[in-house]
């Protein structure tokens, strides 16, 4: 009975991928990025031991804080590169050094606080022991994802 409350949700999710498309930096990499959130969201499933009706509770508010995040990840990339450009065409005055700094400070607080919301919110979705399994998996992967493709860079 398991094996099809999680064949069911594969398949959930599966089509959930193909209605969100693509996220920012996540554009280009096609099959390989929907393999490696599928992948994500199994192994999830699987450390936080959830059933059908929690599953599509978080990832549904997993989703929403994801696509907030991409908001303001791609207003950080607006910012860099008009200063880039600013510092191309002219030297950075003390006040637009200013201004650029207190913009991507802002930036990087809306993350941090958007992530603490995200985190504070599973308190009635999760219990304590699954919010810290999720924070370490989800520490751990990316960091493994991020070292394959070190490894994988270092190879060409």
């Amino acid at each position: 009975m398991k094996h099809i409350h999680i064949t069911l949700i594969i398949l959930f999710f599966a089509a959930s991928l193909f209605a969100q498309g693509n996220r920012g930096w996540q554009k280009g990499m096609g099959k390989h990025h929907e393999r490696l959130e599928q992948l994500e969201k199994i192994k999830i499933i699987e450390v936080l031991n959830l059933d059908e009706k929690t599953t599509m509770k978080f990832f549904a508010r997993r989703d929403a804080h994801l696509d907030e995040q991409k908001k303001v990840l791609d207003k950080r990339i607006e910012i860099l590169e008009e200063f880039e450009q600013i510092l191309i065409e002219d030297e950075l005055s003390a006040e637009k050094y200013t201004e650029f700094k207190n913009k991507i400070l802002d930036t990087e607080q809306q993350l941090f606080n958007g992530r603490k919301d995200f985190l504070n919110s599973l308190d009635d979705l999760l219990n304590k022991e699954q919010i810290a399994k999720l924070i370490l998996f989800e520490f751990k992967f990316k960091n493994e994802i991020r070292g394959l493709m070190q490894n994988r860079r270092e190879m060409r």
